[in-house]
Parts: C-alpha cells; structure tokens; sequence
C-alpha cells in the first residue's frame, strides 16, 4: 500500500501539495517542538547515564537501578510504599529506600511523605512523563551487568582509583608550552592595542595589525585551554611508592579470592615459612609481618600501557597473576589478569593438579608478538628512546603438567638482539618461589 501523501492529486496540483507538506515540517513551532524533545530525550539519557555510574562507583549497586527501574516501567502502579518495592523486587528495605532516593534526585520518581517521626510512611510514583527514562535506566544499568557477568568482576569499578592511577601514565606537558602559550596572548593584545592606535595615522597598517593580534590571541587561547587540559590529566601523579601500594593491595585482595575460588583455608597449605612476599616486598615490610602459612604469589606485566616511574621501574596497566596453594593432596592454581587502572580482574582460571601430574617448573623465554611496540605502549614518556627494543622478547615462569597444558606469568622483558637492554620490572622473586614449589614437589614424591 501507498504511503504517498499526495496520492490521488491531480499531477497539477502536487507541487502545491508538497509546498504545503513543507511548510508545514518546517515551521518554527515543529521545528522548536522536536528540538525540545530531543532535549528531554538527551536529559533523560544523561540521567540514565547518571544513575548508572554511580552504581559502578559504589554508592549504588546497578542491578538495585536495574530491578527498581524494571518495576516502575512495566505497570502503571500509582503510588507506592517501599516495602511493595522490596517484596516485589527482592532488594532489601535499606538498599531499596537508597537507590529510590536517586530516582526521586533525578527527577523519575516522586515521593510523598505521611505522618511524622517513627510513624512517617513514604510513598513513591512514576513522575509525570518520566516512564521514558526509566526505560533508558533500565537498557543502561542491564547493559552494565552484562558487562560485569562477563567479565566476571564481582566488586564495583573504582572510578576515583582510575582517575587518580590514569594520571600516573599521562604525560606531563612542557611547561615550554605554556609558555609560548602565554607569548602569544600577551602578542596578539598588544597588537590589537597598536593597531587601534594605527587606524587613526595609517588604516591598513591598523587592521592587519589588529587582525594578526586578534589571530595570535586565538591560538594563544587554544594552546593555553590544550595545556591546561593535557596538565589536569596527568596531574598530580600519585607517587611510585603509592602505586605500589596500591598493587600490594590488589594482590592481597587476589591472594584470598583465589583461597575462596578454590575452597582453600590456610590449614590446608603443606609450605613452610617463606623468605619472599610480593606484598611484603611492594610495602616495604618483611615477609615476617605477614601470616606463615600463604600462598605463593607471583605477578608479572601483560604487555599494556606502561610508565617509567621516577625510580626507574616499569609500571603496568595490566597485569596477570598466579597464585600457588601447594595442599596435602594436589597443587591448586588460581590464575587472574588485573585492571591496575580500576582493580578489576577478568579471565579468572583454576585448576587443581596431582602432585603426579606437575611434570615442570621452569622459565622460558619466548618471542613477543611482532605487532607489539614498547614505543607505542610507554604513554608516560612516549620520547624516550630507551624503550627501543629490535625484538621484544618474554621470561616467563610456567607450571607444566602431563597434559600439556601450564600456567605462568610474565617476570622478563628484554631486547632479544641486545642483552643489555631489559625492562626493570618490580621484584618479582621468581628463584625463591621456584625453589619453594620445587622443595614442595621433592616432598611430596618422597612421600608417595
């Protein structure tokens, strides 16, 4: 079927028609009409966005939006009471009344107080128009839980921790920059000044005066709103020191997920008293400071953006992680790569091996991908030619089994056509855990 408006027109008469037809959908009241919904649309969006972020934050849990959105969307409900919400939901009364707070904030839900003191009862409803927006909450905060299923990550993003660690890997701009910046400004007024002054003996002279002032200003300005933005993203920088603290705290947390995923409990590691820990080794402390019986830890860079600290020491965003829980029975590993920017952990594996079966537990170095340049990924001092590597080449501690199958971390990088030239990593303490798995493995074939 046709859906020619001017279907049934004389030809005549269709350039009339759609001469109306136009102006018609260009008037200015359409015109300012769909521009206000697209207005209201954007703000509802933002709200979403909003609303959204502040569960990933943690101050809100985003499958909470999610559910509280899914119940103010589906149905007309009128007003109603939080324990309503909670029982229809499933979300507790606390958490509930917290996250209905930030719909009321943002303008979808109104409430309605009754009664005072102890005996006061809120009541919550749908705002007027707000129906929209509580669909954009709901696609934005199930979008975001689809995110986090899988990746796997279980604890909300620190976006105040990415902010601050993002701004350890920014460069920090010349201060030369600033510097012609500011020349230019100061120029391009003084030459709108004398110009001025000009027009009156010499109007040529006076306008191509003010005009290359009024040009020198402009880029001035521009160079100097470029600096400023490029300074706040990478400063302040949190010290080397804070950033290894901060990664001592990410393998802590990684040390007792891994005891969790794996149904570990410190009775049940079969290791003696260690003389290295990452942890330890990163605050500064002694092994000493921490509990006897642990698991043995080891990290290392996956080939990510990296920083060059003031004390020499190549700090990544990305790490992988394997963590080694040597048992009565078997060795069980838990294997994890970190977000150092937010703290995230994604492709999380264990495994659980006979003592039998763990056939190495050796160091190898393999070629690094070809594709892979240490110039491109240093984003803290991208000129600084020491990371000019011809190959770039791995060390990498991995526990092999009969199966073929093996796990490992990254402890070396290094110039494959130049010795010399290595990556100084943190301490990675790879002989003394070796020789901790190694002692652990000659016990147990004793034994058996």
């Amino acid at each position: 079927m046709s859906t020619d408006p001017t279907q049934g027109i004389e030809t005549d008469d269709r350039d009339e028609t759609y001469a109306r037809l136009v102006a018609r959908y260009s008037a200015p009241e359409t015109v300012s009409d769909a521009l206000e919904q697209v207005k209201a649309r954007a703000r509802r969006r933002q709200a979403a966005r909003d609303l959204v972020t502040r569960a990933q934050g943690g101050l809100l849990h985003h499958r909470t939006v999610r559910e509280i959105a899914r119940f103010f969307r589906d149905a007309d409900r009128g007003r109603v009471e939080l324990w309503q919400v909670a029982e229809s939901t499933g979300i507790p009364l606390d958490d509930g009344l917290q996250v209905l707070r930030e719909f009321v904030d943002a303008g979808l839900l109104n409430q309605y107080k009754e009664g005072v003191g102890r005996d006061v009862c809120r009541t919550f409803e749908l705002a007027d128009g707000a129906r929209g927006g509580m669909t954009d909450v709901f696609v934005e905060a199930e979008a975001a839980a689809q995110r986090e299923e899988h990746s796997g990550q279980e604890w909300p993003r620190a976006t105040e921790r990415e902010k601050k660690v993002e701004k350890y890997f920014h460069p920090t701009p010349e201060r030369s920059f600033d510097q012609i910046a500011t020349a230019l400004l100061a120029f391009g007024g003084i030459a709108v000044l004398v110009g001025l002054i000009a027009l009156n003996s010499n109007a040529l002279v006076g306008v191509l005066l003010m005009a290359g002032g009024i040009w020198a200003a402009v880029k001035g300005g521009l160079k100097k709103k470029q600096y400023k933005d490029a300074y706040e993203r990478a400063e302040p920088k949190p010290s080397d020191r804070e950033m290894d603290r901060l990664l001592a705290q990410d393998l802590k947390v990684i040390e007792d997920r891994a005891m969790r995923r794996l149904g570990i409990t410190a009775d049940h590691l079969e290791i003696g008293a260690q003389s290295w820990d990452p942890v330890a080794a990163l605050l500064g402390t002694s092994p000493s400071e921490r509990p006897e019986k642990r698991p043995l830890v080891l990290y290392g860079p996956n080939l990510s953006g990296f920083g060059i600290g003031d004390d020499g020491v190549w700090r990544f965003q990305e790490y992988e992680v394997l963590v080694l829980c040597p048992t009565l029975h078997h060795l069980a590993l838990f294997h994890c790569s970190l977000d150092f920017l937010s703290g995230g952990l994604s492709k999380e594996d264990t495994e659980e091996y006979q003592y039998n079966h763990v056939v190495a537990v050796s160091t190898r170095t393999t070629p690094a991908p070809a594709d892979i340049s240490l110039e491109q990924l240093n984003t803290r001092t991208p000129d600084d030619d020491s990371v000019h590597f011809s190959k770039v080449q791995r060390r990498r501690l991995e526990v092999s089994v009969s199966n073929g199958q093996s796990m490992g971390v990254t402890v070396g990088i290094s110039d494959e056509d130049d010795s010399t030239k290595r990556a100084r990593l943190q301490s990675s303490g790879i002989d003394e855990v070796i020789g901790s798995i190694r002692r652990v493995l000659r016990d147990r074939s004793q034994r058996t």
